[in-house]
């Protein structure tokens, strides 16, 4: 017999209909989380990007007995929000310190969205480059990403604390903060975490051989290299990708002083300054300290910068300058 209004389940799997007799529907898929956790040390955690993306980089989250240090703020809020988020799976504890390694936007676009009661802490020389009318901290990011950065917020964070010499955070803890003469930028600051042997740099390192280099002081950024390496960490933490050891440290101070050794040979050689990215693009070990397909290129800048050095070297010294 059959019920008036129903029709049969013959007729409805004709019409290509599955009845789903109650069963519950699937559930959607969660989306995968935006960092993933990489447990460096007991207490010491590398927050990466689960995935590449120009406006997420890496933080580090540091233990203490009563809170937690947060190496870095991500380039955004939206981004800051996010990382917030993972640091929460990780430890209900309070985000004592805030730690800005440099004043781009990098390092610092997110810096705002950190709860109000966190103290954020910066080198005294990297807030008089942020202040500075000249300087541009979205540079980098609009030079990664042009389009996305129109939409981004410029404005400077809040800064709580401005460091002119070393100083030990989270008593107890062994987290010395090290602000540091000019490098990547005039206001680089490292985290040394001496018993665990990690060394929060920021972007001091380039793991994809591709230095952004606009503010830098290149024989600055050896000699810093240098200094932190004779520290003797065993774990190095840049902004970018995954932590690395003291081979790329070298790696990367190697190809700086090669730009300067090239450049200082060009001046002598009489290589007109507009042909010099080329002529070190021509050179035989070129592709040993930097990738020649990056996108986008920073070396220009690199020249730039070495350019500049090399003429103040060679005014010191009373040598001729060439066009």
């Amino acid at each position: 017999m059959r019920c008036a209004g129903f029709p049969s389940l013959a007729f409805a799997f004709a019409l290509g209909a599955v009845p789903t007799l109650g069963l519950p529907a699937e559930p959607a898929a969660l989306p995968p989380p935006a960092y993933a956790a990489e447990h460096l040390a007991e207490g010491v955690h590398l927050l990466r990007p689960s995935k590449p993306d120009p406006w997420r980089n890496n933080s580090l989250v540091i233990e203490g007995p009563n809170g937690l240090v947060v190496v870095d703020a991500q380039p955004s809020p939206s981004s800051a929000r996010d990382l917030l988020g993972a640091i929460r799976e990780l430890s209900a504890k309070p985000i004592r310190y805030l730690v800005l390694t440099h004043p781009h936007a990098a390092a610092i676009g997110g810096a705002d969205a950190f709860p109000p009661e966190t103290v954020r802490v910066m080198s005294r020389m990297a807030y008089e480059l942020l202040t500075s009318p000249d300087f541009d901290p979205g540079a980098e990011m609009a030079a990664r990403d042009p389009e996305g950065w129109k939409a981004a917020a410029a404005t400077p964070p809040r800064v709580d604390v401005l460091l002119g010499g070393r100083i030990e955070i989270l008593e107890g803890s062994h987290i010395e903060l090290w602000p540091l003469p000019p490098a990547h930028t005039s206001g680089d600051l490292v985290v040394f975490l001496s018993e665990a042997k990690i060394a929060a740099v920021g972007h001091l390192l380039f793991p994809d051989r591709n230095p952004y280099g606009r503010d830098a002081n290149l024989g600055g950024w050896v000699a810093t290299l240098n200094r932190i390496l004779e520290q003797q960490p065993s774990t190095f933490v840049p902004l970018e990708g995954k932590a690395l050891d003291p081979i790329a440290v070298r790696r990367l101070r190697d190809g700086f002083a090669w730009i300067r050794g090239e450049i200082s040979i060009a001046f002598r050689e009489l290589v007109p300054r507009a042909e010099l990215v080329n002529w070190l693009r021509a050179r035989e070990h070129f592709p040993t300290h930097f990738d020649p397909d990056a996108e986008p290129f920073f070396l220009p800048q690199l020249v730039e910068r070495g350019i500049a050095e090399e003429i103040v070297a060679r005014r010191k010294r009373g040598l001729p300058i060439p066009d």
